[in-house]
């Protein structure tokens, strides 16, 4: 591990020999990031949608429950209550009870309800939990659906954006973004009408993703990061990427709202960066951001083969970082900024 002013890089084994970072398990087939990766509310659970299925980890025993046979998928969403998980992909939209098995309490994953039975890309639930909007369509003249979980009306389908991959909602529930793949450009449209309400021009191979807040939408592309002001929409800062290749930059605001993560090269040298003023305060030498735990606590991202699972403590890495005057916080003593007087490193 070492430190510089203002900027600290890690090692997975390193900084990580042990609990702070876990090696869960080299999936079978890649993983595409978007919302490829979801935990339970409580925490216990961790779900990682890949290209051959659905694979579903205990993190209290690091063993995997359930490999859900879901086709190619892209998202994995655990519903706020605990009481399922959602998938999409190649299969369409699902719904997978959690249950408990009577006999030993183990739980385990129940026989899935279809909400759409064609391909889609990926999708978002909505804060309240109620509804959720995928985009991607297949098989429709729409390119987004929106779907109410407890109702029994017909998905609401939208058109607008061809091409449409990646989507993110603004936390009011108010908007959505979609990015593409071989398509063009950033559609924000308004929930559940799909009136549009602006286009920004940032080429093809585009993730998004609005910041906690509501104040910013980032978009990622092959060349950058940029952030957008949601009032205005115009661009703001840009964060530049290198050796990216032609794919889609790969990003996750931690749910406090403190951190964001992303990928500065095409599937490697994860920068960890204060999500207001985007000034980097770590580096981790892993693959691609795919979620964090609903505490921030926890970081799961790919290793740099996209199909090893990594899950970081972040906690426990500031623990040790802390012990050397390292501790990436920007609002206590010795955050992002302060030299390092000793020039320590391991």
């Amino acid at each position: 591990m070492t430190g510089s002013a203002g900027t600290l890089r890690a090692g997975i084994w390193e900084v990580a020999p042990g609990r702070e970072c876990r090696r869960l398990e080299r999936l079978r087939a890649l993983v595409i990031p978007g919302n490829a990766a979801g935990f339970c509310p409580a925490g216990s659970l961790l779900a990682v949608a890949a290209r051959d299925g659905v694979a579903v980890w205990d993190l209290q025993t690091n063993q995997r429950i359930g490999s859900l046979a879901a086709g190619d998928s892209r998202s994995a969403i655990f519903l706020p209550d605990g009481s399922g998980l959602l998938t999409s992909g190649a299969g369409g939209i699902h719904r997978w009870p959690i249950e408990r098995n009577v006999t030993t309490d183990a739980i385990q994953m129940g026989e899935p309800s279809t909400l759409w039975p064609e391909a889609v890309e990926h999708m978002a639930l909505t804060p309240d939990g109620q509804a959720l909007i995928a985009v991607g369509v297949k098989e429709s003249d729409a390119d987004a659906l929106f779907i109410r979980l407890h109702e029994p009306a017909a998905p609401v389908q939208i058109s607008g954006h061809r091409g449409s991959t990646w989507v993110s909602l603004s936390p009011d529930g108010r908007w959505f973004a979609s990015g593409n793949w071989k398509g063009r450009g950033v559609s924000v449209r308004e929930l559940p009408t799909g009136r549009p309400v602006a286009t920004l021009p940032v080429g093809e191979n585009v993730s998004v993703a609005f910041s906690k807040d509501g104040r910013w939408l980032v978009t990622g592309s092959p060349v950058e990061y940029r952030y957008w002001d949601v009032r205005s929409w115009q661009p703001g800062r840009g964060i530049a990427r290198e050796e990216a290749g032609d794919y889609v930059g790969a990003m996750v605001f931690s749910p406090d709202g403190r951190l964001l993560v992303l990928a500065q090269r095409r599937d490697t040298l994860l920068q960890i960066l204060d999500a207001e003023s985007g000034r980097p305060l770590a580096t981790l030498e892993a693959g691609v951001p795919l979620g964090f735990s609903e505490d921030s606590r926890l970081l799961v991202t790919l290793a740099e083969d996209e199909r090893t699972v990594l899950l970081w403590d972040l906690a426990l890495i500031r623990g040790q970082l802390a012990a050397l005057n390292l501790d990436w916080s920007a609002s206590e003593p010795g955050g992002p900024g302060r030299p390092n007087p000793a020039g320590v490193s391991r």
